[in-house]
């Protein structure tokens, strides 16, 4: 069965859809210094501002959580390489950047957009994944765009029966999910 890809600009939530926000989105709505242009990160705050005041719609997993926080310090980590003009080889993460004042404000800054945004909006539900009933063998075909998390997402997507909103199209190469999306080449090629 194909995949149900939908524009985010024209979807109207209903009462008891069900999302799960990719880590892009997330980004795109919380992490100011991503350089993401307005015209990409819009259509997806647009939706999230919809989504956040319903009730119980937004599921988040821990391994969201995980990825979301990571994905936000390791951009902070290359936002002050760019700012000091230094290189990966000569600036290690955990030996280097993690002793400096800039880490420790990062990790009080995700700490505030995790536990006194995301967290306390009245959509967002914690949600046991019930990882024990995804049959992780299946999650491996196609080695070419193979993205644990991605497949990761999509199992969890139809075991609860939500849609996935992202910008993403390696999630086209994942069958019979619910994908609300602005990417253009995603919206194209819906049903593949």
């Amino acid at each position: 069965m194909a995949n149900l890809v939908k524009d985010i600009t024209i979807f109207t939530p209903m009462k008891n859809d069900l999302f799960i926000l990719d880590c892009n989105v997330l980004m795109y709505v919380f992490y100011t210094y991503g350089g993401y242009k307005n015209k990409l990160m819009k259509p997806y705050k647009t939706f999230f501002n919809k989504i956040a005041v319903k009730s119980q719609s937004i599921l988040v997993t821990a391994v969201l959580l995980s990825e979301f926080i990571n994905t936000y310090i390791r951009n902070e980590y290359k936002r002050y390489l760019r700012e000091n003009n230094l290189k990966t080889d000569q600036f290690d993460f955990k030996k280097d950047y993690k002793p400096t004042d800039e880490y420790k404000d990062t990790i009080k800054e995700i700490s505030d957009i995790v536990i006194n945004q995301l967290l306390l909006l009245p959509s967002v539900v914690l949600c046991n994944d019930d990882i024990i009933k995804v049959n992780i063998a299946d999650m491996f075909f196609n080695e070419n765009t193979f993205d644990f998390n991605d497949r990761y997402y999509g199992e969890l997507a139809r075991y609860k029966n939500c849609y996935i909103v992202t910008n993403d199209a390696d999630f086209l190469s994942i069958n019979n999910i619910k994908i609300i999306t602005a990417n253009k080449h995603m919206l194209y090629k819906k049903g593949h």
